[in-house]
Order: structure tokens, then sequence, then C-alpha cells
């Protein structure tokens, strides 16, 4: 069985791969912004990694944004 957040994964390579300029209606942005239930932290890290090379394989520009560095980062600035 697929679980939400694999579904939702699936979606956003689907709307990469296939419908990109359909990612910026959605939300008003460029980019997609995945949310997920830090129990499944473990395994989304992995999933996610797993997309990014997907996408690249498929020649797509990548940029994988890790918010917890992001705001680590800014706050130890």
């Amino acid at each position: 069985m697929v679980s939400d957040f694999q579904a939702r994964l699936e979606e956003a390579e689907r709307l990469v791969r296939y419908d990109r300029e359909t990612v910026g209606k959605r939300a008003g942005v460029p980019f997609i912004v995945f949310i997920y239930d830090l129990a499944n932290e473990i395994e989304v890290d992995e999933e996610v990694r797993n997309l990014i090379d997907k996408l690249e394989y498929h020649d797509q520009t990548v940029a994988g944004i890790d918010m917890r560095e992001l705001v680590f980062n800014v706050l130890e600035d």
C-alpha cells in the first residue's frame, strides 16, 4: 500500500516531469514545498533524494533545499 506522502511525492514527480507549468498556478510560486509528518522524516528524506535523482536522470534541473538546514544556518548567523 502506498503511503500518503509517497502518493504526494508521485504527484510532485508527475507535476515536475509532465505538467511543470501548473506548479506555480497551484500555490502562486514556481516551486513545491513538501510538508510531512515528522514521524516519517527518515523515510521521506530518502524518498525525496530518490525523487531528485530520478528527475535529474530525466534531465530536470532540481534544487533540493533542506529547510531545517536553512533555518539552522540563519539562526547561527
